[in-house]
């Protein structure tokens, strides 16, 4: 038997066994759930397995994703004020029959999205650094199906890729080819950007959003189930004198009583894991010297899904704001204080206690001042002055950078 047959009958046993082609086929179908199912099985089977592990992982975060998504549109979420909060930024396409919903079933979609990253990132720890892992994926052709048991109805499925760019409100680019082979430094990204995740809907879940839900939960979806029936009757889709007073409504209600404080501390937790497995991604990231089709690429590297390259001196700001936010997470520095007078210096904002020793949260007293006031203390301020520094390293895009970073 020569090499060419050798190497052919190698890579199609690769993709029976679930090394890229099957995958992907389950994931442009939109059969996310389904490859959960079954790649955990393997994995049980086959924990040494690296790929595998990744890939185990993958399949978890973009059915979890899919879970939410088809909530969503259950529910009928519409477009107009759904960017105002977290987890709605979804481009969901309008559902005719919306069923009603609750807070509880609100807060119960979120809550399982975060059992599903947890899951995938308990699943992505036990890849070593020194992995070689690497498994391709055309991430732009990826689907989720909205309505299970529709078919192939494209009207009620939407692209992973979509999702993506619509959260993060930036144009979405048309890609000739979405294909990446992701490595053991994307694994570091991915396993942050689950701990990142959960760590916002921690601090959702932290505070009871009835209130706020029962008066302006018609501003996302159609058939709310609350004790004010008449908020339901919507005059117009756009900035009718309903919808603006709904949305004054919101912002004057966003002083939400504590309910588990518990859940403030896994936040901060959660975001501290974050930079650590961001100095771990970095770390592998800048030590590779191949080009093939990266995630995220070195300075010496190009993505294979942008042309924007990334600058030594964008590496180092980036590793600064790492090295600050753990400082200002661990209260070693202090978050700069805006109601101090003139000339005044050296009170700031422990951050840890913010979370460590969490209150009601009111919007309103925050902008203002007062609200800060439990934790302001003397002691080292982080400098205005490298946070501005730190925006033209990235040629005023931090932001963009920053979500695409992890």
């Amino acid at each position: 038997m020569n090499k060419f047959v050798l190497i052919t009958l190698s890579a199609a046993c690769l993709a029976i066994s679930g090394y890229g082609g099957e995958l992907q086929d389950y994931l442009d179908r939109g059969q996310a759930q389904e490859a959960s199912k079954l790649w955990k099985a393997r994995l049980s089977q086959q924990p040494a397995d690296d790929n595998l592990r990744f890939e185990t992982a993958v399949t978890e975060v973009i059915a979890g994703t899919q879970e939410l998504a088809q909530k969503w549109h259950r529910f009928g979420l519409q477009s107009g004020f759904e960017g105002m909060v977290p987890f709605l930024r979804m481009p969901i396409p309008r559902n005719p029959q919306p069923e009603a919903v609750t807070y509880e079933q609100v807060r119960r979609a979120l809550l399982d999205f975060q059992t599903s990253l947890n899951q995938a990132a308990s699943d992505l720890a036990p890849i070593q650094d020194s992995s070689t892992m690497k498994v391709p994926l055309d991430v732009q052709s990826i689907k989720l199906e909205l309505a299970p048991g529709a078919g192939t109805n494209e009207a009620v499925r939407i692209t992973l890729w979509s999702v993506f760019y619509h959260m993060g409100r930036g144009p979405q680019p048309q890609l000739s080819n979405g294909l990446v082979h992701f490595d053991v430094g994307d694994a570091r990204w991915l396993e942050g950007y689950c701990h990142l995740l959960s760590a916002l809907i921690d601090m959702q879940a932290a505070y009871d959003g009835r209130d706020l839900f029962n008066h302006t939960a018609q501003l996302f979806f159609p058939n709310p189930v609350t004790p004010y029936p008449y908020l339901k009757v919507r005059s117009a889709p756009d900035l009718s004198y309903d919808n603006i007073m709904d949305a004054v409504t919101l912002i004057h209600l966003l002083h939400l009583k504590l309910e588990d404080p518990q859940r403030m501390r896994s936040a901060r937790e959660n975001l501290l894991s974050v930079i650590q497995l961001s100095r771990r991604s970095w770390r592998d990231i800048d030590a590779e010297t191949d080009n093939d089709h990266k995630w995220i690429p070195n300075p010496r590297q190009d993505g294979a899904l942008t042309r924007n390259k990334i600058t030594p001196e964008m590496l180092q700001g980036w590793n600064r704001f790492l090295d600050e936010s753990e400082s200002l997470l661990q209260g070693k520095t202090l978050a700069p204080f805006w109601r101090l007078a003139p000339g005044e210096s050296g009170e700031g904002i422990n951050l840890e206690k913010v979370f460590t020793q969490p209150a009601d949260f009111d919007l309103v007293l925050w902008l203002q001042g007062t609200a800060a006031d439990p934790y302001l203390e003397k002691g080292s301020v982080s400098d205005t002055r490298f946070w501005s520094s730190l925006n033209q390293a990235f040629h005023g895009d931090f932001l963009y950078y920053a979500i695409w970073f992890n």
